[in-house]
């Protein structure tokens, strides 16, 4: 009766750890769908605007949003889509914007009335685990002049 207790006790350990790595993955996951969702809602609104869109990241807080100009890009810029944060534990390491690439502070991603932007790369992983392990990462890309943001699990791209 001990033995079959011991047993139960330590599947129901094992079980609940691989419950709790699979909570935190779908968060991840999950953060990681938002950033393209809304990369993809900046370009969307370019096009249909046609007016020059920003997505703005702020690396400090992991938080989004959609900043509005005019045609000029001259006048003060305004929230068009509410601030959106990643999940709990989930971070945004770094965001690549043709070529440079900025950990803190707040970043714009251009995007154009004709569909345009730079090529765009957006790291995120949980707060808790090793930042120089692939493990438990994800990365989301945008090519210029693409249609659809990419998403890579477990990689980042180069």
């Amino acid at each position: 009766m001990v033995v079959v207790l011991a047993i139960v006790v330590i599947l129901s350990t094992m079980a609940l750890y691989s419950y709790v790595q699979y909570r935190r993955s779908l968060a991840l996951e999950s953060s990681a769908r938002l950033v393209q969702q809304m990369l993809m809602v900046g370009r969307a609104r370019a096009i249909t605007t046609a007016l020059p869109q920003d997505v703005v990241i702020s690396l400090d807080a992991d938080t989004f949003w959609v900043d509005a100009w005019d045609a000029t890009r001259t006048t003060p810029r305004r929230q068009v889509v509410p601030e959106t944060a990643t999940a709990e534990n989930v971070v945004i390491e770094s965001v690549t914007i043709g070529g440079s690439t900025f950990t803190t502070g707040l970043q714009s991603i251009p995007f154009e009335p004709d569909g345009s932007n730079p090529l765009v790369i957006v790291d995120l992983r949980r707060d808790f685990d090793d930042p120089l392990l692939n493990s438990s990462y994800f990365s989301v890309q945008l090519l210029p002049t693409s249609s659809e943001a990419q998403i890579r699990r477990n990689d980042r791209f180069p």
